[in-house]
């Protein structure tokens, strides 16, 4: 009959205790934390042409003058709306 170690042993703690972290001091592994950009820029070749920025609300899109052009539900329509605005002008 096999033993079997307690949920408790010093090996489990020290395992689940350690933490990984890079050269920067940042988390790295399965611990690190999955952070979405607050910002995005849109190009239209080598041109930046505006942003798309998170918000509470929704995500605003802006032209590369920093002009608001609206507040949008997901990221896709904010990056029309920014892409239709660089076409025109």
């Amino acid at each position: 009959m096999a033993t079997r170690k307690a949920a408790g042993s010093k090996r489990d703690r020290s395992a689940r205790g350690a933490r990984r972290n890079d050269l920067l001091g940042r988390r790295i592994g399965a611990d690190a934390s999955h952070t979405q950009p607050t910002c995005l820029s849109v190009y239209d070749g080598r041109f930046c042409i505006g942003f798309v920025t998170r918000r509470r609300d929704g995500f605003e899109a802006l032209d590369a003058k920093g002009d608001s052009l609206g507040i949008f539900a997901s990221v896709k329509a904010a990056a029309h709306a920014v892409s239709a605005a660089g076409v025109a002008s």
